[in-house]
């Protein structure tokens, strides 16, 4: 007998998320430091709130899901989330547009939102995450122009925003911020897409 091709189930984050707190009740409550939810054939939105509880949090990943709608925009300076460093949402059918309240998370580091449906214009909010080392937003359906304002992040090292609807130069006052990324290899990549890296190390004696 042919072995019976084992089926592809998805599960609804909501259903998952009751299971999860009510066998960990502290994985999405005060005391959960790292949330990871990946690879979970997951469907459905992501509820509001999720985030309230959890002031601890310091690590989210979420991707390579199925999951549909608008992604919460309720990170404020009541849920500030002041410990997070790593945000990751990739790989899902997330929609709506770029949340701005993502502005408050200020001690993030990487930000990953690439492979969605996510549309409208980057925020210029999002210029207070200056501690951002790693961004990608690639493979939405973003529009406008990049704000200028994000040349404040400084201490960014790799940004891929390809495949949108976005400019593919950089603004002149990003690229002269943006000291830690190799905007040489930037320029000889603009024709085919933007995958900015950070640049590497010179050698001792190699000229600059």
């Amino acid at each position: 007998m042919k072995r019976e091709r084992e089926k592809t189930m998805m599960v609804p984050l909501v259903n998952l998320l009751s299971v999860v707190s009510h066998n960990c009740p502290h994985l999405l409550t005060g005391n959960a430091e790292i949330v990871n939810l990946n690879f979970n054939r997951l469907e459905g939105t992501i509820p509001s709130g999720i985030f309230v509880n959890v002031p601890e949090l310091q690590v989210f990943h979420l991707g390579h899901n199925g999951l549909t709608g608008p992604l919460p925009d309720e990170f404020n300076e009541a849920h500030p989330l002041k410990l997070l460093d790593q945000f990751h949402v990739q790989h899902n059918k997330l929609t709506g547009t770029l949340p701005r309240s993502l502005g408050f998370l200020t001690h993030l580091m990487y930000l990953e939102m690439d492979h969605n449906k996510f549309h409208g214009n980057v925020p210029a909010e999002w210029s207070y995450l200056t501690n951002l080392e790693i961004l990608r937003i690639h493979r939405n359906k973003l529009d406008g122009t990049l704000p200028h304002q994000l040349g404040r992040l400084t201490k960014l090292e790799q940004f891929q925003f390809e495949d949108n609807l976005l400019p593919r130069a950089l603004p002149e006052k990003m690229r002269q911020k943006l000291t830690k990324l190799d905007l040489d290899a930037f320029a000889a990549e603009e024709d085919r897409g933007t995958y900015l890296t950070a640049a590497e190390p010179k050698e001792e004696g190699e000229e600059f």
